[in-house]
């Protein structure tokens, strides 16, 4: 691992005591799937959320404000 990418990931890890990042994130900007029943590896990009309160992003999709893909690592 370089430096760049440990000094990249301890800001990260700073950040998500601050501001909790997504705990499954995998270090390639995706995370984990959780989802048993999937032949995925990856589930959706990490985002970064300042609200402390929690996203629905069915809510945001239905709205027109996202959308989900299939995506390559």
């Amino acid at each position: 691992m370089t430096q760049r990418e440990i000094d990249l990931l301890v800001s990260r890890m700073q950040m998500h005591d601050k501001v909790g990042n997504n705990q499954y994130y995998t270090g390639n900007g995706l995370t984990k799937n959780l989802i048993a029943e999937s032949d995925s590896q990856y589930g959706v990009v990490e985002t970064l959320n300042f609200e402390r309160g929690e996203i629905n992003l069915r809510t945001f999709r239905e709205a027109g404000a996202t959308e989900i893909m299939e995506i390559e690592p």
